[in-house]
């Protein structure tokens, strides 16, 4: 029997709460862009997410660009500047990295209940 090298995971909602991860990261993140975390905003940043996420994935933009056009749509409407050079755009989307990674919370396991 040969031993394995390597296990996957579907992590998107199977091992940890992506979607509450990324919505409590971008309300932390446009707080401290100064923009306010409403509904309006928070549904235009997944709004922003899907459609360059689905650019990303046609071969339209490359995965770094993808990130950096959705600062660029949402930010300037909401108030925020957004650098223009790609590297200060990352440097913005690497602090929405560590809110959506402090946010991160291990789901519990199908029927299991807390004692």
């Amino acid at each position: 029997m040969t031993t394995p090298l390597a296990a996957c995971f579907d992590l998107d909602g199977t091992l940890f709460d992506h979607v509450g991860a990324a919505r409590e990261g971008a309300a932390a993140f446009l707080e401290r862009q100064g923009a306010e975390s409403t509904e309006a905003a928070l549904s235009s940043w997944f709004a922003a997410e899907e459609e360059q996420f689905e650019r990303w994935r046609l071969g339209e933009v490359s995965f770094p660009e993808q990130r950096r056009q959705r600062l660029r749509t949402v930010l300037p409407p909401l108030g925020c500047v957004v650098p223009a050079d790609d590297a200060g755009v990352d440097a913005m989307f690497a602090d929405y990295l560590r809110s959506y990674r402090a946010a991160w919370r291990v789901l519990d396991p199908p029927g299991y209940e807390a004692s």
